[in-house]
């Protein structure tokens, strides 16, 4: 179980032997094994590994959209607090545009060209 635990802790391990008494699946449990089952058992041993296959897929495939869940909420932030800084940015440089270059206020405005021509 010791390997197990360093290199494939996903992995689930199933105790199978000749005979499994109850002292041999506890401590089978207690190691970290998803079961123990019997050679002589062949229908119990075949759901068993059965169902912790299914248990393995279904748990990858949760990691797996877990993890693109949190990528799109990263990217999504990331768009939304650059919407948000561009558009604060956007608004100090229109309103500094406005303004006469030098002056400190803003009530001195450029004037806008008049559509008539002379």
């Amino acid at each position: 179980m010791d390997f197990r635990a360093r290199f494939a802790p996903d992995v689930p391990v199933l105790i199978v032997r000749e005979s499994v008494d109850e002292k041999v699946i506890a401590e089978a449990l207690a190691l970290g094994a998803q079961d123990a089952v019997t050679l002589t058992n062949v229908p119990r041993l075949q759901l068993v590994v059965g169902r912790e296959l299914r248990t393995y897929r279904l748990d990858r495939a949760l990691s797996t959209t877990l993890a693109s869940a949190r990528e799109a909420k990263k990217q999504l932030q990331h768009i939304v607090e650059g919407r948000l800084t561009r558009s604060r940015w956007c608004r100090k440089a229109s309103s500094s545009m406005r303004t006469r270059p030098g002056s400190r206020s803003s009530a001195t405005r450029i004037p806008r060209k008049s559509s008539a021509r002379p």
